[in-house]
């Protein structure tokens, strides 16, 4: 009978596909908040051929062939066993089935299965019951009898004079030597340090942060969410662990971090009489060995690995610069699963003499073009392999004029190989991009272009072979080691992240270091909204550009993070045709200026978007168009991520680091302003600029308002500028003259108001350019801290910062990190993911475990049938699917699975 109906409305499917044209728009958004209405009938015509003449028919004969009995599921209370459907009815697969381009201008509210709302209420029980019966809880909690003591010793610490609290670090010292454990002296060191960052730094450790300094001191890893202060919290460990004088290395993921926390937390350990040193790429032996002796020393940990890798090749001892004999002894590593699980396998080299078989990969290159997947080879995707078939062999052969691909005084079989690998799974701007005549490596875990990095065996010479570049010659390896076993030197390491636990096993099993989940200091409020799945990838990326336009009209800061540099070009091209202004953050910034709008009374970041007023009339918004230049410092974008109407784009690197305060940074956004209103008059072309109040104007107010007495400032501090280059003769280059205001930011942090007015009133005769940049600066940051707490109410007010994820990876630890940059410290937020459908069959084959036997949507995106062997549970039912991934990373077996639940968004696009 069904087949029969089935039959019938395959005469009126023509009829019904023109229909769709005129439907009426009726979709509600993700919230549920109604976009526009119309009627729709409740009943539907089966039987018979509608008439042409009747546009409501028409729209309920279009409407029943998506509706069908199978996809209308029966009243909940009624609902006694989930629908199924045989995957090879002629219901599902007919011969002729249409399909429907328009599908997408209409949404259907599919209700999920009975079992949802169950699930997720047996889900926060279990959680909060393994909250209080796990052994971390118990952990903590043992934990809050050293943070009772350092709260009992802050009132005799708080007594101390600077000069007193200083002499602490000689007294701990002196005490250490005459046989005292450092468990003793553990709670007044951390009080001491607590009272030093509050008077360097204002910021106190709260209770929690202590609690995560024990957990480093310890050895283990402190899982802290975002905006839970990180940084703040390695400097208790890094002070009590330098006492002993062996040296502590802080290692971060990048140069621009282990700078930042160098000078910002360094205040904190050199007023406690430590020195501090910092290792950069582009220093010199020399400089290097001065900054490894230091007490701390800041780095990266590719900076540290070459320079254990060259020290281990030097010829002799002067032309070492770490510590040695012994150059390790402690370490804590910042975002330790990226270092030690993302990159933990990745070895770092030191190559040598190359080989001369150049010439071979371009030739190579050809005959894989000439070679088809599945008739001349085949594929593996889950070790990324190439099998030639017979009749590709033969066809190689033929090209290649040799008789045998694998003859050892001819071989070329390893060219083809490599050939076809960079065919079939190297893909341009996803693993890779080109510039300046080089293809350079994308992490795919990070985001970031590693240009010192270069696949090994060839594969980098195929690369650049099929982009048809300079092929660089292959390399010797002369010395290399993996992080993992550098790290595994230390006789004692700690790591702190956001996201560590779902690798607890492989830390355990590789460096025997506990995961800690450390309490936050306020409840997380934040909403992981439901993942929604789409058949195609144009529909998911249209109604990605169409949830930031609804967040862009709130006025709700959005982040969006993707996997490539592909994908987030081709969201940004999207939000330009719904003049959407934006950032993008990805491996290939663009240094060309670039048309954008921009609403709202906005930052715009120095060097990357300038931004304008918009104005809202009658519920519409009027736009102001500016060019804006964008460049590749993506901390500062990301700082100012939260501020009202941000659309900021990213792929995985996202900043990592760096935290997205509601409402903006106001420290960083006083420096952005400094630099707009004096770079100019600091470089080459300050003579010729006329200095005029109006100007300064209009770049301070592009950003945020401040006071009267600051735009004073402001203005003296440019006339003062310009005539000190006139006087002085100076030539100074952009980045000098941003160091020198760099210089003058740092002033302002280490010295008294009274005591810069001193010098300028020493200096009076002698423009005392420095001094008046600092206290022009203080003054400026008072209206930007003024600006941003009453714009990050209103954020807060509206929602916070919401994060859209648009793929899902591999390891569920990655899409935590992303989550992870909503809702800090307590603040609301909100996450969510859209993926394709096919998301599942990408996981399964990328795992040997996991096989996709049979999987297929219909054309209005509805999950038919899906089923998946081993540990792969699955049911479809209601437009829902329920599957299992795993939890940890690819490499490491034995891993842990987890349930996800996907709302099925039907949409009929193709793509």
């Amino acid at each position: 009978m069904l087949e029969s109906w089935v039959t019938n409305q395959h005469q009126t499917r023509h009829t019904g596909r023109q229909a769709l044209d005129h439907l009426p728009d009726e979709r509600n958004d993700y919230l549920g908040h109604k976009i526009s209405s119309s009627k729709i009938p409740k009943t539907l015509e089966k039987k018979g051929k509608p008439t042409a003449t009747s546009a409501e028919t028409q729209m309920v004969t279009a409407l029943s062939l998506l509706n069908a009995p199978f996809l209308t599921p029966k009243p909940r209370t009624q609902l006694k066993t989930l629908p199924s459907a045989k995957p090879n009815s002629p219901f599902f697969f007919p011969s002729s089935f249409p399909s429907f381009p328009n599908l997408q201008r209409h949404r259907f509210n599919v209700q999920p299965p009975i079992a949802a709302s169950l699930k997720e209420k047996v889900g926060c029980f279990k959680k909060t019951l393994s909250d209080f019966t796990g052994l971390n809880y118990w952990v903590v909690r043992d934990y809050y009898r050293l943070v009772d003591s350092v709260n009992a010793l802050e009132p005799e610490i708080q007594r101390l004079s600077d000069e007193q609290l200083a002499a602490k670090t000689s007294e701990f010292k002196k005490r250490l030597n005459q046989g005292e454990a450092v468990s003793d002296i553990q709670a007044e060191a951390f009080a001491v340090v607590r009272e030093a960052a509050k008077r360097k730094l204002g910021m106190r450790h709260f209770d929690v942060q202590i609690i995560g300094g024990a957990v480093l001191h310890d050895g283990s890893i402190a899982e802290m969410k975002t905006g839970e202060g990180k940084t703040l919290v390695s400097t208790l460990a890094a002070y009590l662990n330098a006492l002993a004088g062996d040296g502590v290395h802080v290692v971060t993921v990048n140069d621009y971090l282990a700078q930042r926390d160098a000078e910002w937390m360094g205040r904190v350990h050199r007023s406690l009489g430590l020195s501090v040193g910092l290792i950069q790429k582009g220093m010199t032996a020399e400089e290097r060995r001065i900054n490894y002796q230091c007490d701390i020393t800041y780095t990266n940990n590719s900076e540290l690995g070459f320079d254990y890798l060259r020290d281990n090749l030097a010829g002799n001892s002067d032309q070492l610069v770490m510590r040695w004999p012994k150059p390790f002894h402690f370490a804590i590593v910042d975002e330790v699963d990226s270092v030690l699980i993302d990159e933990g396998r990745n070895p770092l080299l030191i190559s040598g003499e190359a080989s001369k078989d150049d010439a071979r990969y371009p030739v190579a290159a050809k005959v894989a073009e000439l070679l088809m997947r599945g008739l001349h080879y085949n594929i593996e995707l889950k070790d990324n392999s190439v099998e030639l078939t017979e009749e590709g062999i033969a066809l190689a052969e033929l090209a290649l004029e040799t008789n045998d691909l694998w003859d050892e005084n001819d071989p070329w079989a390893r060219f083809v190989m490599n050939a076809l690998k960079a065919k079939e799974f190297y893909r341009r701007d996803v693993q890779y991009i080109v510039r300046n005549g080089k293809a350079l490596i994308i992490n795919e875990l990070t985001g970031r272009v590693e240009e010192k990095r270069r696949w090994s065996e060839g594969i980098h010479q195929a690369v650049e072979a099929k982009e048809g570049l300079k092929i660089q010659a292959d390399s010797v390896v002369v010395a290399q080691i993996t992080y993992q076993s550098l790290f595994k030197l230390y006789p004692k390491l700690s790591g702190m992240t956001g996201t560590a636990k779902t690798e607890e096993r492989e830390f355990l099993k590789m460096f025997q270091m506990p995961v800690i989940e450390v309490p936050t200091n306020l409840p997380n409020i934040r909403k992981d909204l439901p993942i929604q799945a789409f058949a195609t990838a144009r529909g998911k990326w249209e109604y990605v550009s169409q949830e930031v336009e609804y967040m862009f009209r709130q006025g709700r800061p959005v982040l969006v993070g993707t996997t490539s540099v592909e994908n987030s070009e081709h969201l940004s091209d999207l939000l330009q045709e719904r003049n959407i202004p934006h950032s993008v953050l990805n491996a290939r910034p663009k240094l060309d200026e670039q048309f954008t709008v921009c609403a709202g009374f906005f930052l715009g970041i120095n060097h990357f978007t300038f931004y304008v007023y918009a104005s809202f009339v009658h519920q519409q918004f009027s736009f102001f168009p500016l060019f804006y230049q964008y460049a590749a410092r993506e901390a500062e974008i990301i700082a100012q991520a939260g501020r009202k109407y941000a659309i900021t784009i990213s792929t995985n690197m996202a900043g990592r680091g760096t935290d997205i305060i509601l409402g903006g940074n106001p420290k960083m956004l006083a420096r952005e302003i400094i630099e707009d209103s004096l770079l100019s008059f600091l470089t080459r072309e300050a003579p010729s600029i006329e200095v005029s109040d109006m100007s300064i104007s209009r770049k301070v107010f592009s950003k945020v308002k401040v006071g009267p007495s600051s735009m004073a400032l402001l203005a003296k501090s440019a006339l003062m500028a310009k005539f000190v280059g006139k006087s002085e003769g100076k030539s100074w280059t952009h980045e000098e003259a941003k160091s020198i205001i760099s210089e003058s930011v740092e002033m302002s942090q280490l010295k008294p108001l009274k005591e810069l007015q001193k010098l300028i009133d020493e200096q009076s005769e002698m423009y005392p350019l420095g001094p008046y940049i600092a206290i022009t600066y203080l003054s400026v940051l008072k209206d930007c801290e003024v600006h941003c707490t009453k714009e990050g109410s209103e954020v807060k007010r509206l929602g916070g910062l919401h994060v859209i994820g648009t793929s899902l990876h591999e390891s569920r630890r990655i899409d935590n990190q992303l989550r992870g940059r909503a809702g800090r410290q307590g603040d609301p937020g909100s996450t969510r993911f859209m993926v394709r459908c096919n998301i599942v069959k990408d996981v399964c084959a990328k795992n040997g475990r996991w096989r996709s036997k049979k999987a297929s949507l219909d054309n209005g995106g509805y999950c038919i049938f899906m089923d998946l062997i081993h540990h792969m549970v699955t049911k479809c039912t209601c437009g829902v699917i329920w599957f299992t991934r795993s939890t940890g990373n690819m490499t490491y077996q034995g891993k842990s699975l987890i349930s996800e639940m996907f709302v099925l968004v039907p949409n009929g696009n193709s793509g």
